[in-house]
């Protein structure tokens, strides 16, 4: 099984400013590609997890990175040893706030610098995160593999989430 592919972050834009005689404008064009092969080194994949998720008002799951719960699209499970992007999208229908980390125990950093430091995603908002290098985040089944998503109190909310890694 193979990953290849394109994962990126583009910004276009063009800040104008209306002066005296005209108008001024700088235009900003940011970006940042990986390109990814298969395999198990730098800019390198082999696994892909995806899903729409919900959870109930006030509720919480910890998705298992090293475990057998997570499936690939062809239905394998997956138990990553290495993680080298996350995107979440909290859905702009949701009504309540979604906070992404904090695990009770054996958390998934994921570029977090603590283990209790969260990102709250309200409705709409979206994190992406990646580490390309070969060294991606290590995944250490039992000690650091849970990756901890929150539902605030008052009503369900769902999120879309990817999960780029390695097995191996």
């Amino acid at each position: 099984m193979g990953v290849s592919g394109q994962v990126g972050f583009h910004t276009l834009l063009t800040h104008t400013l209306d002066i005296d005689l005209g108008t001024a404008s700088f235009p900003l064009n940011f970006f940042a590609n990986w390109d990814i092969t298969s395999g198990v080194g730098a800019n390198q994949a082999d696994e892909v997890f995806t899903d729409t998720r919900t959870l109930t008002t006030g509720a919480n799951e910890d998705l298992d990175l090293s475990g057998t719960t997570l499936q690939n699209a062809f239905g394998v499970n997956i138990a990553f040893v290495k993680v080298n992007g996350i995107f979440i999208l909290a859905l702009s229908t949701n009504t309540t706030n979604l906070t992404v980390g904090n695990a009770a125990a054996t958390q998934f950093l994921a570029g977090f610098g603590g283990a209790t430091h969260t990102w709250i995603l309200k409705p709409g908002d979206w994190i992406a995160v990646a580490s390309p290098a070969a060294a991606g985040w290590a995944v250490g089944a039992g000690a650091t593999d849970l990756f901890r998503i929150t539902n605030a109190a008052g009503a369900s909310a769902s999120y879309k989430i990817a999960v780029i890694g390695r097995r191996s």
